[in-house]
């Protein structure tokens, strides 16, 4: 009886398993990347130890061979972040969940042997195998359960990739916009460096004082300390950038795009953002799937309290080798611990993961709302400093030169116009570098990308104006400022 009475237990459940434990994270991860593509444009690999993984590797190196521009910069990160790839591992986990979720218990087998005494002879074997029937009333339950948990993880892994776009373009535009800066800096320190070197060589000659000639080498150390903080700053900013697209070594080594782009014809009108976000951010998705988990697991709660009962077989040998078989029963009586508890308890969750839903929605369409308003202003600014500060500055210095080379300003005045000049270049480019990280903030608030028109190719675009099918237009270049006219064109004494 022994030989039989395991395989006789073990066998349907066996089945029940085999049925229960199929699945893999793959195809999980087929939604990630379609996500990925649809709100992203871009995109991504679960590096898996697998030779699809060399593909991806490649990809990076040839997108790091040419000069990277944002998009580059955020395909790089998607594919070889290892924050990123360590969350693609909750699908994985997930997935996990959800074939232990369709597993019965293991069944217990129980042997024991008593030995006679005081005379008594042989050897009484009692044994018996059991297994919680419980779960087979929680099994469809938890798979249900478990489901939604996957595809909550795999939700908070595309919003994870929406995230690190995000993320990236924000360092990029504030990497590109510091180095245009420094380039603006570096030449007006040479500019500045020229007119020193002048002023002392006409205090030499008597024709300037003492106190213009420290003010004017005043003027270029200062710009010496203001370029090399910059450098510094350039480079902890290129460093952030690194971190995010997950490179080291001499992978560092690429080269960043030059410039950034102008602004584009129009900006997304405010109608559509709220009903795109609400539909479409991932995060408010995995909120939803977190809801209909918890709805999922309360009936769960009402049988709990009974999960401990067995039903199996159990039989005795006595001396005489007599053997007696017959079914076995454990119930856990839900005397001292009804449920209720744990029914209040998964309810409160559930109303808890409700308020929790309409607050993200709340704030999401707050969020949109917000970043709109900063793009809006932002595309204000920059047209300001572009299509009117700056040229005003251009001008200003312009005519400050002609008042200087015909000897009715100093030095010092002209160097004056040229800062006022540099300071508007570099508000334009920070503003212009505002704008595109607004724009990021944008569109993570509505979830996806949104439609890019042509830049503008009016010299002031309306605010609101449609997208126009006009050439595009960059920002106007910052000019470098001119140096001072060279020692044999000076008119003024020496």
């Amino acid at each position: 009886m022994r030989r039989t009475l395991v395989p006789t237990l073990l066998g349907p459940l066996l089945c029940v398993a085999a049925g229960c434990s199929g699945g893999a994270p793959t195809a999980s991860f087929s939604d990630v990347r379609r996500l990925a593509a649809e709100r992203a444009g871009k995109d991504v690999r679960w590096d898996r130890g697998g030779p699809e993984d060399l593909g991806a590797r490649q990809a990076v190196r040839t997108l790091l061979a040419t000069d990277l521009d944002v998009e580059g910069a955020v395909q790089v990160a998607l594919l070889n972040n290892r924050s990123l790839q360590a969350t693609f591992e909750e699908i994985g986990i997930a997935q996990a969940d959800l074939v232990q979720s369709g597993l019965l218990r293991n069944p217990l087998f129980h042997l024991g042997a008593q030995y006679g005494t005081g005379g008594a002879t042989g050897i009484r074997l009692d044994y018996s195998a059991a297994f919680a029937f419980i779960d087979l009333l929680r099994i469809p339950m938890r798979r249900r359960v478990a489901a939604i948990d996957l595809q909550r993880a795999t939700l908070r892994a595309a919003d994870a990739v929406l995230t690190l776009a995000r993320d990236v373009r924000t360092a990029y535009w504030t990497l590109q916009a510091r180095a245009q800066v420094l380039e603006v800096q570096q030449t007006a320190l040479a500019a500045l460096d020229a007119a020193a070197e002048l002023s002392g060589r006409q205090h030499a000659a008597g024709n300037v004082s003492d106190l213009d000639r420290i003010e004017e080498e005043d003027v270029a150390l200062l710009a010496k300390i203001e370029v090399t903080r910059a450098q510094a700053q350039v480079e902890s900013d290129r460093e952030a950038l690194n971190r995010l697209m997950g490179l080291c070594g001499p992978e560092t080594q690429w080269r960043l795009s030059p410039r950034m782009p102008g602004l584009p014809g129009a900006d997304p009108t405010l109608d559509d953002l709220e009903r795109r976000a609400v539909c479409q951010r991932l995060d408010l998705a995995a909120a939803r799937a977190e809801l209909r988990a918890i709805a999922a697991g309360l009936p769960l709660t009402s049988i709990d309290p009974w999960a401990a009962s067995e039903f199996g077989l159990s039989g005795e040998r006595d001396a005489d080798g007599e053997n007696h078989v017959g079914p076995d029963l454990t119930l856990e009586l839900p005397i001292f611990d009804t449920g209720r508890a744990a029914a209040a308890r998964e309810s409160a969750r559930y109303r808890q993961a409700k308020q929790r839903y309409l607050a993200l929605e709340v704030a999401i369409r707050s969020e949109v709302r917000e970043a709109r308003a900063r793009l809006l202003a932002a595309r204000q600014v920059v047209t300001f400093f572009y299509d009117v500060w700056l040229p005003r500055k251009m001008q200003a210095t312009s005519l400050w030169q002609e008042r200087y080379n015909a000897m009715l300003e100093g030095t010092f005045r002209l160097l004056r116009a040229k800062g006022e000049e540099i300071d508007a270049g570099r508000d334009a480019i920070e503003a212009l570098r505002d704008y595109w990280i607004a724009r990021a903030e944008l569109e993570r608030a509505a979830g996806g990308r949104l439609p890019l028109p042509l830049p503008v190719s009016s010299s002031t675009p309306a605010v609101e104006s449609k997208p126009e099918p006009a050439a595009p237009r960059p920002p106007a270049p910052l000019p470098p400022p001119a140096s001072p006219a060279p020692p044999h064109t000076q008119k003024h004494g020496g």
